[in-house]
């Protein structure tokens, strides 16, 4: 019985990947509760749980993203990794999680109630957000509990312990702004304009105006 339902399983994987057009590497595994918005690219030795993609979105090789909302449009480099992991640091003794926690996350526990909860990582559907238009280089870490706003860009190796700003560039370790993609009228009318929820005919149709950021905004405005 148990054959037939992971056989059932695979082919309805299969026709539902290939009705979204997603392609999936080698090796790479996401459980039941990840899904794809479609016409995306997950290469091999990925790891995705609980995550969702949006649609146009890629990622390189050797990616883990846990409890990860990812925006559409995204680009996203090989290696990069939210960490989901925190611990007590203050009052609380040790930073052995069987003193805080009844979740037993090295198998026992000393509690009978949870002591400590992170507050980065309260319960919540999607422990890190990636918005939209973003690029991340290869080997970023993202610490749980962080929001990537629309039109980002972080350095390959960077560790991000902040939000980060719409359209800002951020770089090193921690992960710090160095500038901005554009001007901040420009960036007002980007998320005004928000063309990554355009209808994929318009944004077809209107391809030609994402050369220049002066064309775009008068044709998508006009």
């Amino acid at each position: 019985m148990r054959r037939i339902l992971v056989a059932g399983w695979r082919m309805y994987m299969r026709l539902y990947l290939k009705r979204k057009h997603v392609r999936i590497g080698e090796r790479t595994f996401f459980n039941k509760a990840t899904s794809f918005e479609g016409r995306n690219v997950i290469n091999r030795d990925c790891h995705l749980y609980d995550a969702y993609v949006g649609l146009g979105s890629y990622m390189g090789s050797g990616c883990v993203f846990n409890k990860t909302y990812i925006g559409r449009y995204c680009a996203l480099g090989a290696g990069i990794r939210v960490s989901l992991g925190d611990h007590p640091i203050h009052k609380i003794v040790s930073i052995h999680p069987a003193f805080f926690s009844v979740k037993k996350q090295a198998g026992f526990t000393f509690c009978e109630k949870n002591i400590w909860i992170s507050d980065r990582l309260q319960e919540c559907n999607y422990a890190c957000r990636i918005g939209n238009d973003v690029w991340i280089g290869d080997e970023v870490t993202i610490l749980g509990g962080i929001n990537i706003a629309d039109g980002t860009v972080i350095g390959a190796g960077a560790v991000v312990t902040k939000n980060t700003e719409p359209y800002g560039i951020y770089v090193g370790v921690p992960a710090r702004k160095i500038g901005s993609r554009f001007t901040e009228d420009e960036i007002a009318s980007l998320l005004r304009i928000k063309w990554w929820d355009k209808n994929i005919s318009v944004i077809k149709a209107k391809a030609n105006l994402f050369s220049n950021i002066e064309d775009f905004i008068s044709g998508f405005e006009e």
